[in-house]
């Protein structure tokens, strides 16, 4: 009781741990704030500074493709950036091709949709439903695409 009463003594050092932990949890609220200030597209997928997790059953290949369609830029999308060309529409729809319209919009897609149950929240799809996700991708033979 006296000791938690006691003033501290200033000829303590403070273990590096202490420190270094301390200075860590300060950067990523200051980090959190700033983002939570940004309002651009990201955000809006990822609400968090904190990495996304992916299930350990996933290959390396699985999470790049996941990851790509979260931030909505993959090379079904944006590859005409690097090579110079026009932006790809959707051949059944005419309209501009995203991520969102593939996985929620496309009705050349509907019936494979329907058939695994795909929620039509993109952020709850990618988030909660990788699953079904890489199973569409699989039976629409674009998950090379991405």
């Amino acid at each position: 009781k006296r000791a938690a009463n006691a003033t501290p003594d200033e000829g303590i050092p403070t273990p590096v741990t202490d420190c270094s932990n301390y200075i860590k949890k300060t950067i990523k609220q200051l980090w959190q704030n700033q983002w939570n200030q940004y309002d651009g597209h990201l955000r809006t997928i990822h609400t968090s500074i904190d990495k996304w997790s992916y299930p350990s059953s996933l290959n390396r290949r699985q999470q790049s493709v996941l990851c790509r369609l979260r931030i909505g830029h993959c090379k079904l999308t944006h590859s005409y950036l690097l090579s110079g060309g026009s932006r790809p529409r959707c051949t059944q729809c005419n309209v501009r091709l995203t991520v969102g319209h593939l996985l929620i919009e496309c009705q050349q897609y509907s019936d494979i949709r329907r058939q695994l149950c795909m929620p039509r929240n993109t952020k709850t799809l990618l988030s909660d439903e990788w699953q079904k996700v890489l199973m569409f991708l699989s039976r629409t033979n674009t998950f090379f695409a991405i």
